[in-house]
């Protein structure tokens, strides 16, 4: 049957190009190297926001959590620079992304959204990075965007969009 062929071929490729996404992210030297070799790998364009205008695009989605409220807002008071993942969380961020990458990348099979979908694994370790600013650990940060974007279907599909209007 020609059709299952296809079907297990083009399963076959996906998951051989996740498992070098994988190898190039364990094999980069630094979280902010992974990504400069994606970005070129994939011709990627991701979107350069300040940290309070991502804080203002995070308000309008669907909150799950008042504590995330005041992490945004911290965020917009913060002085404002283009984002960039702070060193200290380097090994935490390579390891973030391999999770992000092989949670939501799957879905590209069925949506065709591959670019879209590293690119929202890339910005939301760098915002979790940065959200890490108003005071809060890596882990506790990563936690609440797990639960305030990643496991709301809603907000996630917002913030694929928004990468995709960008790109």
């Amino acid at each position: 049957d020609n059709e299952t062929e296809s079907s297990d071929e083009t399963e076959k490729a996906f998951f051989d190009e996740r498992n070098e996404l994988f190898s190039t992210i364990k094999a980069s030297e630094s979280f902010e190297s992974a990504i400069v070799k994606i970005t070129e790998k994939y011709d990627l364009a991701l979107p350069c926001k300040l940290p309070s205008e991502w804080a203002e695009i995070f308000l309008n989605f669907e909150i799950l959590d008042g504590e995330w409220v005041n992490v945004l807002t911290k965020l917009k008071e913060l002085p404002q620079s283009e984002i960039k993942a702070l060193p200290e969380h380097d090994k935490a961020l390579k390891n973030l992304l391999i999770y992000f990458i092989y949670r939501h990348l799957a879905d590209a099979l069925y949506d065709g959204l591959f670019k879209e979908r590293v690119v929202f694994s890339i910005i939301s370790c760098k915002i979790i990075s940065e959200l890490c600013r108003c005071g809060y650990s890596i882990y506790e940060i990563a936690r609440m965007y797990s639960s305030e974007i990643e496991y709301s279907e809603e907000n996630t599909n917002k913030l694929l969009q928004i990468e995709s209007l960008e790109a």
